[in-house]
């Protein structure tokens, strides 16, 4: 018997396939350490314009591309942690809401602010910048977290999408 079969370009062998199914999980290991910044309640515009400037954006990057950020905070305003959420192009950025909230989650968070900056200088949130904090808002709810707001950065100041009503849930 031929152990081959003939696709037209030629004979190949057959391949006998293993069809036993086997499950193997990965070992989750989650090490918390409960860190506080220094200065870090953060409770008016200024302190958080203050805190993304020095902690978080790169101020070669904020004309160059976009880049998302989270924040997270404890029930006292207190940063508990933040993170890199995405880099983007001269004009979007995607976020994932699995990372969003997978970091609240390790960190113990209460609460999420999100951030972002336009290299246009441009500080009016697009149509999607909009849609995209109201799912997200929404999201939070069901795992109990709030996202307090989300800004668009730049080194001159801040726009808070959710204190300028361009979001009303």
């Amino acid at each position: 018997m031929n152990n081959s079969i003939l696709f037209g370009l030629g004979a190949l062998p057959v391949f006998k396939l293993d069809t036993t199914v086997r499950h193997e999980f990965s070992k989750l290991t989650f090490k918390y350490t409960k860190k506080l910044y220094s200065d870090s309640q953060l409770r008016t515009s200024n302190e958080i314009h203050r805190f993304l400037k020095t902690k978080i954006f790169n101020a070669d990057d904020v004309e160059y591309r976009e880049s998302a950020y989270a924040v997270y905070l404890d029930n006292a305003n207190n940063v508990v942690g933040y993170m890199q959420l995405a880099i983007g192009a001269r004009g979007s950025v995607t976020l994932d809401p699995h990372i969003l909230f997978s970091g609240a989650l390790a960190c113990g968070a209460h609460g999420i602010f999100i951030c972002h900056n336009h290299p246009s200088g441009n500080m009016k949130p697009s149509p999607s910048d909009i849609s995209v904090t109201s799912s997200l808002k929404k999201a939070a709810r069901i795992l109990s977290l709030t996202i307090i707001d989300q800004y668009i950065y730049s080194p001159q100041g801040l726009f808070s999408i959710l204190m300028n009503r361009e979001l009303s849930i």
